[in-house]
């Protein structure tokens, strides 16, 4: 199975009304279909369903989109959390919201759901105190998952580090929980691009990739604004991230995900389309670069 496509729909937060500190607001309006449009018009593998910009998941609009999903022929992954996730393991009432979600995406056929323990304000917490709080937690999270037949992928979503994610990763002791990977969140912690990816690779079951153009040479603090970039336009060694990939043998999807945009690229959607280009030549690279090792 190759490297696969995929596309979130934080790309588009402006459109579903979530606006970061520094977004501009836009008239634009989309529900989950328009983005799915979008995304069947760009010709992606799969798509990644943000449940903070989706109605309430009842047994009606879980029928109509599995529907629509399948009409498409699109994978999908139920992707929670949005923004501060399990807070650190302080609030019951997410766990909670999460186990549905889980059974939601049960319903709808999903081949992943995506979560997240908290955000980039709960980093400054010792991990210690969080992990102790997370873990019974993840193992009933992982546990219920695991009965519905359904992999999990926990993000490092500027919370943890990488060593301090798979820690907690391998600590829960069971198959169906991994890591979804993201590039810059990796770099924002402090954690080396490569060397975090291969700490991660035998747990990494989703990849989120961006691109990060800083304004200034000074390197960014985890809590400052950390500006978007179409793939290839910004600092991250994404060819030598995907190469890695590829040698290890990935087989999942690589997500394009814009955040909060750089004002030299304000068009997220542009590049989206942009970012997606890049992965579909890129791939087509390293396709034709296996091939001609293979070769006798």
């Amino acid at each position: 199975m190759a490297i696969g496509i995929g596309l979130d729909s934080f790309s588009y937060h402006r459109f579903f009304g979530n606006l970061g500190p520094k977004d501009q607001p836009t008239s634009i309006r989309w529900t989950t279909s328009d983005f799915l449009e979008r995304a069947v018009e760009l010709d992606v593998d799969a798509v990644s369903l943000q449940t903070a910009f989706m109605p309430k998941l009842d047994p009606h609009v879980i029928q109509s989109l599995k529907e629509n999903l399948a009409a498409m022929g699109m994978e999908a992954v139920l992707a929670w959390g949005h923004p501060t996730g399990l807070e650190g393991g302080t609030s019951p009432e997410k766990s909670e919201d999460l186990l549905r979600t889980l059974r939601a995406a049960g319903e709808l056929g999903c081949r992943l759901v995506r979560f997240v323990a908290g955000d980039l304000f709960y980093h400054k917490i010792p991990v210690l105190e969080r992990t102790e709080r997370l873990m019974p937690i993840l193992h009933k999270v992982a546990l219920t998952a695991e009965k519905i037949g359904l992999p999990l992928a926990i993000e490092n979503h500027g919370d943890l580090s990488m060593k301090d994610l798979v820690s907690m990763v391998e600590g829960v002791r069971t198959d169906n929980l991994g890591i979804c990977f993201d590039a810059m969140n990796a770099v924002r912690v402090g954690d080396d691009l490569m060397e975090a990816a291969a700490l991660a690779a035998p747990h990494i079951r989703m990849v989120h990739v961006r691109d990060f153009l800083p304004f200034s040479a000074q390197p960014a603090g985890v809590e400052d604004f950390w500006p978007s970039a179409p793939l290839g336009h910004g600092r991250l060694d994404l060819e030598g991230f995907i190469g890695f990939l590829e040698s290890y043998g990935y087989e999942g999807h690589l997500f394009v995900e814009m955040a909060y945009m750089h004002p030299a690229y304000p068009d997220e959607d542009a590049a989206v389309a942009e970012s997606i280009a890049y992965l579909r030549q890129r791939l087509a690279k390293g396709k034709a670069s296996g091939r001609m090792e293979r070769l006798p």
